[in-house]
């Protein structure tokens, strides 16, 4: 019986792990569309406004539409961090009440960009 019991809540344990991972992704997932980016570290960088679309899917696949040129996206979240994969490049930020900071490389260097996105 002790043995019954014991995989009975391995299981209910797995299980409100993996829904609470979808959960998680399912809030996060949608369009967010950029609103600027800037390079870090550098007051007088002129706030650039390209067009950059990132769609993101429950199942962290996705796609990204920057100027006109589509890619398909991978990302991963963990808590409020996230990662996106693009083709060669990989984006590190945070995610939060509907905004999604990214950022190209080590965001204290200078010659790092940040992306800041609205859903």
């Amino acid at each position: 019986m002790k043995k019954i019991i014991s995989c009975a809540l391995i299981i209910m344990i797995c299980l409100f792990i993996v829904t609470g991972c979808k959960s998680a992704m399912a809030k996060v997932s949608g369009t967010y569309t950029l609103e600027y980016s800037k390079y870090v570290g550098d007051p007088d960088s002129a706030k650039s406004t390209e067009t950059w679309t990132l769609e993101l899917k429950e199942d962290g696949s996705g796609s990204s539409n920057r100027n006109g040129l589509v890619y398909n996206v991978k990302w991963e979240l963990n808590e409020k961090d996230i990662t996106v994969f693009e083709q060669n490049f990989t984006y590190k930020g945070t995610v939060e009440d509907n905004r999604l900071d990214l950022f190209n490389g080590d965001k204290t260097m200078s010659l790092t960009k940040e992306y800041v996105f609205k859903k």
